[in-house]
């Protein structure tokens, strides 16, 4: 069965960042301090609009979110952007629009999540996604 291009961009971008981190896609059920790094991947939201009679433009939104501790979130922020630069899947253009620090706090310890948020363009034919 083929897949859908959401679904291949989401399972290229975790192929791509396991190196760096643990990585999970939408949520994370259990938390451990030895799973760290993390990196959740959201994929969104994905707005469509007809760009032709048999096509559809989508917009891809995806949030990535690094967990880790304060005193490696830069390292984790940098190595990952290093891997957004040079990554490819199915998508004519992949755009960076937030870089977002906040604490988290889980089971009376705080750590850093980092929001990356993209935005992934791609097309379909007319039905599909």
């Amino acid at each position: 069965m083929e897949i859908s291009v959401r679904e291949q961009i989401t399972t290229d971008l975790k192929k791509a960042l396991k190196d760096i981190a643990n990585v999970e896609l939408f949520q994370i059920y259990t938390f451990d301090e030895s799973y760290l790094p993390t990196i959740i991947i959201t994929d969104e939201s994905d707005t469509i609009e007809s760009s032709s009679f048999e096509n559809i433009k989508h917009e891809l939104s995806i949030k990535l979110l690094l967990i880790t501790e304060y005193k490696n979130a830069n390292n984790l922020i940098k190595q990952t952007l290093e891997i957004l630069k040079n990554f490819k899947s199915n998508f004519v253009k992949v755009e960076l629009s937030e870089i977002n620090k906040d604490g988290l706090e889980i089971a009376n310890k705080t750590y850093t999540q980092t929001t990356i948020s993209l935005d992934f363009l791609y097309f379909t034919n007319l039905w599909e996604f």
